[in-house]
């Protein structure tokens, strides 16, 4: 319910929220500003508010620096990769219904590691129940070798 009078929502990685403003008056973006290390790559919080939504997300960065496994933010990356080559009409037609009352959708639970690497296809193929000792072996020497790269 947009009237319930608060001074302040805070909200990141929701970026649907900052259309809002083109909607409703009174309601504007606000973003910490932040530069890229040109050696490095890494992102700087600079400690500024500066007007307007961020100019992208930070999401990832913000991940790696708090430690996160290297899997997931590689994968996070890919997904993100994926979205941003996607189309575009999903977005267009959020922009175009901000305000408006939404039917929710379906969740979608995105996977963090890839179910397509070779090491899960090979444990699916493999009949445990019927495999000699050997075979089980060499399965494994397989799956040690996928994971050590």
């Amino acid at each position: 319910n947009i009237n319930i009078n608060a001074r302040t929502l805070f909200a990141t990685h929701y970026h649907e929220l900052t259309e809002l403003n083109t909607v409703h008056k009174g309601i504007f973006n606000l973003n910490v500003a932040v530069n890229r290390d040109s050696a490095t790559g890494k992102m700087i919080f600079m400690h500024n508010i500066e007007e307007g939504s961020a100019s992208k997300s930070y999401g990832i960065d913000v991940a790696e620096l708090a430690g996160l496994p290297s899997q997931v933010v590689e994968r996070a990356k890919e997904i993100l990769f994926e979205l941003e080559k996607s189309d575009n009409e999903e977005i267009k037609r959020v922009s175009r219904n901000i305000g408006k009352p939404q039917k929710a959708p379906a969740p979608v639970q995105l996977t963090l590691f890839s179910t397509q690497n070779e090491a899960l296809e090979l444990l699916k193929a493999a009949d445990l129940n019927n495999m000699t000792p050997l075979e089980a072996l060499n399965l494994l020497h397989k799956l040690k070798g996928i994971a050590n790269g």
